[in-house]
């Protein structure tokens, strides 16, 4: 595999790595008042 081949794959990466970062932050937006959900974020850390 060459390097134009690895940089061809972070190319398509970058953008799903960029919208599972705005799901994650709208995700915890969402869970931070429910006090189940902060339990189990405990097991997480």
């Amino acid at each position: 595999m060459n390097l134009d081949s690895v940089e061809s794959y972070l190319r398509v990466l970058k953008p799903l790595d960029d919208e599972i970062k705005l799901l994650s932050k709208e995700l915890v937006g969402i869970a931070e008042d429910d006090e189940e959900v902060k339990l189990l974020m405990t097991i997480l850390e």
